[in-house]
This record gives C-alpha cells, sequence and structure tokens, in this order.
C-alpha cells in the first residue's frame, strides 16, 4: 500500500478507483501477445523496447500532432457525422 493507491497483481485491464494492476512477463513475445488481445482496450503503451504502437517515457501527456486518442483522427470522425 502506497498511501493513495494500491498496486496489484492482475492481468485485468481496468481496475478499480485507487488501484494500480500490474502483470510480469518472462518476455517481450508475451508482452506483445497481451497487447494484441487487448489493443481495442489499451489507449497507450509508454516504453522504451521497440513497438509499433509505443509511445516513449515522458511523452504520453505531451502528443505529436499526428497523435489520436485511441487511433482516432478527430477531424476525420467529426466529418463523417455531417
Amino acid at each position: 500500500d502506497t498511501g493513495f493507491v494500491l498496486p496489484k497483481e492482475r492481468l485485468d485491464i481496468h481496475a478499480p478507483l485507487a488501484c494500480l494492476n500490474y502483470a510480469f512477463y518472462n518476455s517481450l513475445g508475451e508482452v506483445d501477445e497481451f497487447v494484441e488481445k487487448n489493443t481495442d482496450e489499451i489507449q497507450c503503451i509508454v516504453g522504451n523496447y521497440s513497438h509499433p504502437d509505443i509511445v516513449p517515457f515522458g511523452k504520453s501527456q505531451n502528443p505529436d500532432i499526428q497523435d489520436f486518442a485511441d487511433n482516432i483522427d478527430t477531424l476525420k470522425f467529426l466529418e463523417s457525422v455531417r
């Protein structure tokens, strides 16, 4: 217990309020498999290893102009609902 968040070793994507789920993996292949299986539920992957959708540490809250939340181009979406 950190005093404000409870870390729990769980594979669940969604954690209850004030909880942080984490998991250990034996290989990056296991990580890639988990990401592929849960890609529709993952907004951002932060790290320092090679993966097509990786965001470097320190950039998750400072996206570039071509980075889209949930991989949705907001302008294209808004144009489609006219």
